[in-house]
């Protein structure tokens, strides 16, 4: 099917497209090398109000002279993990911070990060501050971005910062990182202009960058943030998405290799990952509570994002208590016993 010359309403220009449909069920919206700037653009598809998937939404777009393939993600997606932050206390022990979806990757808390009652449902994870790339105060997922979640992806989280998001007394915070080596990036920042900025490179070095407006949000007032990416190969191919209280803030197209670089290391909320910062970048801790985590392997959608900002669950108590002992010992003497409180 295709669309010759089509004026642009209310606007100077016109547009030539397709829509170029395959027997495997995808398609490619493919546009002219002529077409006029996509000041406002909406693009996108929908089965229903509940299944559907923005490209952009009344953003800017430069598509003149590119094709956009919609298709089925490869593999099994899922969400790979869940933190809900409902442990009584954290103090460094591999996999003390309970991975709630059921895949075992539990989690680690590096530093001083601490659960604290006052997040968001239930309890949350409190980043102190820290201004020092030296210091790391984050939780440690131990998921391997490139190796595990891939080249497609997401992250939902709710944040509460301590200080105002812009303006006197705002300070860029790392919210999550994985970079360990120059020029190979993956991380988010909550910049001191009150912006959200999202990074990443491909295999070879080059960079995609999602930036938002300017949220000039009060100190410990909470925020959903979502970002989700999906890289391939070829002009305008990576696509990088940021999402704040479930609308969709920013959208942007990168060129790049389809890869991302072996070199990332395990996803940390809260802090840098490593000393190696840079692409305004940072670091600061978070300087707040995080909570809510939930990380996919795929690009989930702007309705997925609404469902996770609205879910909730019971606040989670003391299960049991179990009684350890070495089943021996001598009468009348000492006798070590550990007690261990489950939540299941």
């Amino acid at each position: 099917m295709s669309w010759e010359n089509v004026p642009h309403y209310n606007f100077g220009g016109s547009y030539t497209f397709q829509v170029i449909l395959y027997e495997n069920g995808e398609f490619v919206y493919q546009y002219g090398a002529g077409n006029a700037s996509g000041a406002s653009a909406t693009i996108g598809v929908e089965v229903d109000n509940n299944d559907y998937t923005l490209y952009p939404f009344d953003l800017s777009f430069s598509y003149a002279g590119t094709a956009l393939l919609w298709y089925q993600p490869s593999g099994e997606p899922e969400r790979l993990a869940e933190y809900w932050m409902e442990e009584g206390l954290w103090n460094g022990t591999p996999n003390e911070i309970v991975d709630w979806s059921g895949n075992g990757y539990r989690g680690v808390r590096i530093g001083n990060a601490q659960t604290v009652e006052n997040g968001y449902v239930c309890r949350g994870a409190e980043m102190p501050a820290n201004t020092s790339s030296a210091v790391i105060d984050a939780i440690n997922t131990n998921i391997d971005v490139d190796a595990t979640i891939g080249t497609s992806g997401s992250i939902t989280f709710w944040y509460r910062s301590n200080r105002v998001w812009s303006g006197s007394g705002a300070r860029d915070h790392q919210l999550f990182d994985a970079t360990l080596q120059n020029n190979r990036w993956f991380f988010l920042t909550k910049r001191s202009s009150g912006r959200l900025r999202f990074v990443l490179s491909d295999s070879g070095g080059s960079t995609a960058v999602a930036e938002t407006g300017v949220y000039a949000t009060a100190a410990r007032a909470w925020r959903h943030i979502a970002v989700t990416w999906r890289m391939r190969a070829g002009t305008n191919q990576t696509v990088l998405r940021v999402y704040v209280d479930g609308a969709l803030s920013s959208v942007s197209q990168a060129t790049t290799n389809g890869s991302l670089p072996s070199s990332l290391g395990t996803l940390y909320f809260g802090d840098n990952r490593s000393s190696v910062i840079g692409m305004n970048g940072t670091g600061n801790s978070a300087d707040g509570i995080l909570d809510e985590i939930r990380i996919y392997n795929y690009e989930i959608s702007g309705a997925d994002v609404q469902t996770d900002m609205a879910s909730t669950h019971p606040c989670v108590f003391v299960d049991h208590l179990r009684i350890l002992h070495d089943g021996s010992g001598l009468t009348c003497a000492p006798e070590p016993v550990r007690l261990v409180a489950c939540m299941d």
